[in-house]
């Protein structure tokens, strides 16, 4: 039996190692001499032990989490910082440069410091943010302790009707010293925020540096990077999710190579989601039955976790709860949706509050399930036997999943049931848990497996959807590349062997967002003899020297509103979406800021195109030039130098962000090969911007607002508006097809 002065020992040493952890940077929970402690004590009762085994591991998880957080924090704010640094550079601001040099080293070791206006902006929204993750920390460590003493208080109860009160006793002790742990963290998370420092005010600044313009610090949602790669050559295709449920969007990135680390880290278990990039081919399904695949695909390299599925949904169904273990009691239903997402292979449409609704919402990409033929391809690996290693035997399996045989190895800090992702190696493509862990839900309805087929999709309509890999639950045979399994009930989400991994075929032009109760092609002008608006019923007009082709109408250039075409008012969406605007043109000769495009309502609120400037550096070569007036102010850059009597595809992608401002993107591309020539981005910087809720009275090709510009001698093909932010993979593929390619119901659609 444990004596007292163990016991009041205890809640000192809990206490003053809870207060250490609060004081230190970064802050971790510290359950080491709560250890220590707990095996002095001889608690006997053996569902004890496993609730603090239990509280243990929430508490390292919850650890984990934030170490996670804090180095997506400052990787964050260095690379804005660095961002900074780099624009000062271009523009040939040596203080400013210096300044941010200087906050960027800082940075790499723990603090931003700097009394810059920008350095001290983005170093309170680093302590705040900072506050908020110390405070989930602290959460979390409640709630592990909480569901400890509830568990206690359980087994106390338990062990005085057996009539053991010595261990009750115990038991009662243990209880009070959990207690004084947990009201010492409830008292740390209450002044988690209060009590950090504020930021230090800048002091005041030279004469020049109070003529420099104050610059505005977004602190920073990472906006999504696509470099020199796109889903046609990337071979891994991440999304970052960690902006949680009520994020607008999430940003999606392209990898040609893993990352130094690889994949295998919590990160790409929690807050990032990756997809491997599968090339077409054929192969035997089910072991004899000749399958070709023509089309490439995306698949997830892990199954998607608890965690995964939270920051999507906010909430997490799972029974057996770990955030980086699969997501279970999962149906098909809540995966696809009931309504819409139900009549695969009919239709490829989900219902927009599913799981896939969303991803394909906030990304913009036709993510879904995959079908049981690119399963099965992705999981053989071009391997002919039972398990993709190579085996087919026990010890095989043994070492590429967790199944019901194996439950009990302890892989991946589990040792029932399914496990943390990755646990066991991958196959030769570097995908985890093909095998066991948990039943992965397919699109298809089962039918009959007969050779040859080419892009099977499963029988036209059944009873059975098919879940393929077996389970923690299964046996040997059940867990083999070519195990089916038919689940009667679609909406079967009673059973913690359901999950699923992401998946998506590379078709080309993928189909965006999905908007309830409206069309993403809200408008369309093909200019083939005529200027009808064949989607939104907003007809152009042509107005002065304008002459018709086969399929483009020309301007003829001259004085301001001397040639141009007028696309109506108010052609962008209003209510708060993201829009693009996409043109096929051509100029024919050079004119002194003449205009691709112009929209808006003066000089004062306005984004453009233009073909050229006035830069007399330029001379008579038309540059591609964007502006975006924002409130007043504009962003100005030179896109790149464009042939005269060429056709370009160029494109205005207006992205509503999470915290209200728009993100304003110019493409030039290529019309023939969808190349990107230039690209440039505008921000609003935290602002929302009223010409995208009303102002858009004038919608010209050609014309400027500006009476002292000139209008345009060029030729337009086709101009498209959607209700959606295309990627610049989309872009290229519509660059691609060209502009009288068919667009099946108003949307993006599969080839």
């Amino acid at each position: 039996m444990m004596n007292a002065t163990v016991f009041k020992d205890l809640g000192a040493v809990l206490v003053a190692a809870l207060c250490a952890a609060a004081q230190a940077a970064p802050l971790a929970l510290d359950t080491a001499a709560l250890t220590n402690v707990w095996e002095e004590a001889g608690i006997s009762a053996y569902k004890c032990r496993i609730a603090f085994r239990d509280f243990g591991r929430n508490v390292a998880d919850a650890n984990a989490e934030a170490v996670a957080k804090r180095t997506q924090l400052d990787t964050t704010a260095r690379v804005y910082l660095k961002s900074q640094m780099e624009k000062a550079q271009a523009e040939g601001d040596l203080d400013r440069v210096l300044v941010f040099k200087s906050a960027l080293e800082s940075a790499r070791g723990g603090a931003i410091t700097g009394d810059d206006e920008v350095v001290v902006k983005l170093r309170e929204s680093y302590d705040r943010q900072l506050a908020l993750t110390d405070k989930a920390l602290l959460d979390a460590g409640l709630a592990a302790a909480r569901a400890f003493a509830a568990s206690l208080d359980e087994q106390k109860k338990e062990a005085t009707k057996k009539g053991d009160l010595v261990d009750a006793q115990k038991i009662a002790a243990f209880q009070r010293k959990v207690g004084e742990w947990t009201r010492a963290v409830q008292g740390q998370a209450t002044q988690t925020v209060a009590e950090r420092p504020a930021t230090p005010r800048p002091q005041p600044c030279s004469q020049s540096q109070q003529r420099q313009p104050v610059r505005e610090v977004k602190p920073v949602e990472p906006k999504a990077t696509f470099g020199d790669l796109n889903s046609q050559k990337a071979s891994y295709c991440v999304i970052d999710l960690s902006a949680g449920a009520n994020a607008l969007s999430y940003p999606v990135t392209y990898l040609a190579e893993p990352p130094s680390h690889g994949f295998n880290v919590d990160e790409y278990k929690t807050t990032k989601l990756v997809l491997k990039r599968i090339e077409a081919g054929s192969y035997k399904m089910g072991g004899s039955v000749n399958v070709t695949l023509t089309k490439p695909f995306f698949i997830g390299i892990f199954e998607v976790t608890q965690k995964q599925y939270e920051l999507v949904m906010g909430s997490n169904p799972s029974y057996f709860k770990g955030n980086m273990r699969p997501v279970e009691c999962i149906s098909y239903n809540a995966i696809r949706g009931s309504e819409n997402g139900s009549r695969w292979p009919a239709s490829t449409m989900v219902d927009s509050e599913s799981f896939l609704g969303r991803m394909r919402t906030k990304t913009g990409l036709n993510f879904d399930l995959p079908t049981e033929a690119q399963w099965e391809y992705a999981c053989r690996a071009g391997s002919a036997s039972n398990y993709n290693n190579g085996g087919n035997t026990a010890d095989d399996l043994n070492l590429c999943g967790r199944y019901l045989d194996n439950q009990s190895d302890g892989n991946g800090g589990y040792s029932s049931r399914h496990t943390t992702v990755g646990c066991y190696l991958p196959n030769a493509w570097g995908l985890f848990d093909m095998h066991g862990n948990v039943l992965e839900w397919c699109l298809d309805w089962a039918g009959p497996l007969s050779s040859p087929q080419t892009d099977p999709v499963g029988a036209p309509a059944g009873k059975f959807r098919v879940q393929r890999g077996g389970s923690h639950a299964d046996t040997l045979g059940g867990c083999s590349s070519s195990a089916r399994y038919l689940n009667r009930n679609p909406d079967n989400a009673h059973n913690f062997a359901y999950g699923f991994r992401l998946a998506r075929t590379i078709t080309g032009l993928e189909q965006p967002t999905q908007f309830a109760g409206s069309d993403l092609l809200i408008h369309r002008w093909s200019f083939n003899g005529n200027l009808t608006d064949s989607v939104g019923g907003q007809n152009a007009k042509a107005v002065g020297n304008v002459t018709r082709g086969g399929r483009s109408y020309r301007l003829g250039g001259g004085r301001n509103g001397s040639s141009y075409i007028d696309l109506g008012p108010n052609i962008l969406p209003r209510d708060g979406r993201s829009a693009t605007l996409e043109i096929w043109a051509t100029i024919h000769s050079p004119q002194k800021w003449s205009r691709v495009f112009d929209i808006g309502a003066g000089i004062d609120d306005f984004m453009f195109m233009s073909w050229c400037d006035g830069n007399p550096d330029h001379g008579s070569s038309p540059c591609m030039v964007n502006i975006a007036g924002v409130n007043g102010k504009y962003g100005h850059n030179v896109l790149g130098f464009v042939e005269s009597n060429k056709e370009f595809h160029m494109a205005m992608v207006c992205s509503h962000e999470k915290d209200g401002s728009w993100l304003v993107t110019f493409y030039l591309q290529d019309a023939a090969s969808g190349e990107t020539l230039g690209k440039a981005s505008v921000d609003t910087q935290g602002k929302d911007w009223s010409l995208m809720s009303q102002r858009m009275r004038n919608c010209w090709l050609g014309r400027s607002q500006w009476d002292s510009n000139l209008d345009a001698n060029a030729s337009y093909n086709e101009v498209r508006v959607w209700a959606t932010a295309l990627t610049e993979e989309q872009l290229t593929e519509s660059a691609r097809r060209g502009p009288d390619a068919d667009i099946a119901s108003k949307s993006l659609s599969r080839r």
